[in-house]
């Protein structure tokens, strides 16, 4: 936890004296998300029950539509980035292994909301210490906030169980880009292994791909790639929860430099 709030604090920082630096762009757009892995709830009275497959069990096999926003704020050397984006879901299915009490075979509803928020510091360029035109390459600090609520209600009768986390997540970041003016490409991306006493446990890997074209000085057209995996097992309360969950699909959009 002292490191996930170090971080917190650092970011923070470079935020807040962000507002005052003369290099700002914003960016929005829309995406859609594609859904797969697995899920497992257990409860404090019973063993660890296997995971369910988030397709085939809960019904998330649709793509959903997302909004997408994006901002960089830099002078010098320093660069900060932000993103995020706010999902839903839902489907029905049939239950592979026990969800809490929910036994194993039963017909049941599922809805799942996913928030993320990721701000990236990046501090120096590699490529300005062994200069490389065009290409940049730097390494940086960041907390990615992820939250996920998921919810299965049985068909027939009143049983229900749901569990949410929420965790800010510090993360190791690099960013690779290659700029031609017109025409620019960037690979932002961050990942931890996390394993904190028995509270959560897991690897979380976050990466994004974007090719923009910038038909004026000022103007910023974007498609781009996200792929998120997040595996790990943590407490709900006394419950136990166990999630491995990948969120991949495409973006575009537009934006302003100021």
């Amino acid at each position: 936890m002292a490191t996930t709030r170090l971080s917190i604090l650092f970011l923070v920082s470079a935020l807040l004296s962000a507002c005052s630096l003369p290099t700002i762009s914003g960016a929005g757009g829309y995406g859609q998300f594609s859904f797969s892995g697995k899920a497992g709830y257990t409860l404090a009275s019973t063993p660890s029950n296997p995971r369910n497959d988030i397709r085939s069990s809960l019904g998330f096999d649709d793509p959903e539509p997302f909004p997408y926003v994006h901002g960089e704020a830099g002078v010098g050397p320093v660069l900060v980035t932000a993103s995020g984006f706010q999902l839903s879901t839902s489907g029905s299915g049939t239950l592979e292994a026990q969800f809490g009490s929910i036994p194993v075979g039963t017909a049941v509803h599922a809805d799942m909301d996913v928030t993320s928020m990721r701000g990236t510091v990046y501090a120096f360029d590699l490529f300005d210490i062994i200069p490389l035109p065009f290409v940049s390459l730097k390494p940086g600090i960041g907390v990615d906030y992820f939250d996920i609520s998921l919810k299965a209600e049985a068909l027939s009768g009143a049983v229900k169980e749901d569990f949410t986390q929420k965790a800010p997540i510090p993360i190791l970041a690099a960013r690779a880009g290659v700029n031609l003016g017109i025409v620019e490409a960037v690979l932002e991306g961050g990942g931890i292994k996390i394993d904190y006493q028995d509270e959560i446990d897991g690897t979380f890997l976050d990466l994004e791909g974007l090719l923009k074209v910038h038909p004026a000085s000022n103007l910023t057209l974007f498609a781009g790639y996200r792929y998120i995996n997040v595996d790990g097992d943590g407490k709900d309360g006394n419950n136990r929860y166990d999630v491995g969950l990948v969120l991949q699909g495409w973006m575009v959009g537009g934006g302003l430099k100021f």
